[in-house]
């Protein structure tokens, strides 16, 4: 029986996600997979039985090489200093990798649809920019440069909910002539500023 040695093992979340950034998705197949992987469809059916499981697995590569990348950025000064470069992460992945925000799109729309998907692993990465987040605000609470909220967890997740919605809207395709005309990262920037306008204590 074939098997996927333990070098490809490593080297399949970063081809995976080679192949679903370059190809989407619902275009791309397991046997392109396989085939940039060096092994036979049937051997990679063997570890993966699904498309969900290998979008799964690229997403959370994705995550860790693109978005928390930027996270592990040593976030200096006061809470709101921390809290506004928190956002601003949003920002610079669009400016610097917009092809991310439609990966994320399409992964969305294609795991909602795939009863298979086991988002458990991908999931808990997620969960540590909400740590970051809080800790932040708690600085913020403490040296005085944040509001009180009654609800941080609520604002955690409608904020960043909002501006990655906003992301992977600005970073598809353009749909009507004013997705051609506007600053696309400006429109961004000026949203994460109004989220911070509710945040700073003045």
């Amino acid at each position: 029986m074939n098997t996927i040695s333990k070098e490809k093992h490593l080297a399949l979340p970063a081809i995976a996600a080679r192949v679903f950034l370059a190809r989407g998705i619902e275009e791309a197949t397991i046997k392109e997979i396989a085939k940039e992987l060096g092994v036979g469809e049937a051997t990679l059916y063997r570890h993966y039985k699904t498309k969900a499981q290998l979008a799964i697995l690229a997403a959370g590569y994705l995550q860790e090489e693109i978005m928390a990348s930027y996270f592990d950025q040593e976030l200096k000064g006061s809470g709101f200093d921390g809290l506004a470069a928190f956002y601003n992460v949003f920002v610079q992945v669009f400016d610097n990798h917009p092809e991310y925000y439609r990966f994320l799109d399409e992964f969305d729309i294609f795991i909602a649809n795939s009863p298979e998907g086991d988002t458990v692993s991908y999931e808990a990465g997620l969960d540590r920019f909400k740590d970051i987040y809080i800790s932040l605000y708690e600085k913020g609470l403490h040296d005085g440069t944040v509001n009180p909220i009654a609800d941080v967890e609520s604002l955690y997740f409608a904020s960043t909910h909002a501006t990655l919605s906003l992301c992977k809207k600005l970073a598809s395709q353009s749909v009507v002539s004013q997705d051609l005309v506007i600053d696309k990262s400006n429109e961004l920037k000026v949203f994460v500023e109004m989220v911070l306008y509710r945040l700073e204590r003045k």
